[in-house]
């Protein structure tokens, strides 16, 4: 959908088609559950979403992939206990995860403290350097630092990595946005748009 454009009834037919793995032909397969629950959570269905997560980690209690949806909706509704008791248990299941980095990264930029983010995310690249999230999450980051060079550095090692991806962008963006920087937030969900132009 986001690369071709496809209508909103595409979404529906693979909604239905992972309803039917769920309810008869593998009602274990927590996987089809977390499928769901993007689908629902892309489309503004929250409640649902969740719902599905929490199935996923009914049949899967150490479903990281799980965790870590419930950890950026609580980021985005700014329960951050909730979101620190995300991270715990990300690494209690591995204490390596770079989701719970990710989690911790996100929430404490979502608070303004963008040094205790960029610490944890030069930790978690230490560890995973072409890790895209991470290296999105760290142009971000530094943008909050409104060192705009050092932006366009941290831009340029995310595109060696994936080259044409919108995410880092897109993440840039939405974090000047939520620091108040709207012209500058602009101009990155511009650029992040021209990438994916069918990206609601």
């Amino acid at each position: 959908a986001r690369l071709q454009g496809r209508p909103a009834q595409d979404y529906q037919l693979v909604l239905n088609l992972l309803g039917r793995v769920r309810q008869e032909l593998d009602p274990g397969y927590w996987p089809a559950l977390i499928a769901e629950a993007d689908l629902l959570i892309e489309k503004d269905n929250t409640k649902e979403g969740v719902d599905a997560l929490m199935a996923a980690l009914a049949l899967n209690a150490h479903c990281v992939e799980a965790w870590a949806r419930l950890g950026r909706l609580s980021i985005r509704g700014y329960a951050f206990d909730r979101a620190g008791a995300v991270v715990k248990k990300l690494r209690e299941i591995n204490p390596t995860n770079p989701l719970a980095d990710l989690i911790e990264a996100r929430s404490l930029l979502q608070q303004r403290d963008v040094a205790g983010a960029r610490a944890l995310i030069e930790a978690g690249l230490s560890r995973y350097p072409e890790h895209r999230e991470l290296l999105a999450l760290n142009a971000a980051a530094i943008s909050l630092t409104f060192d705009m060079q050092a932006t366009r550095e941290a831009m340029l090692r995310f595109e060696a990595v994936s080259p044409g991806n919108p995410l880092a962008a897109y993440t840039i963006g939405t974090y000047l946005s939520t620091a108040r920087q709207y012209d500058e937030a602009e101009a990155m969900l511009r650029q992040a748009g021209e990438l994916a132009p069918n990206w609601p």
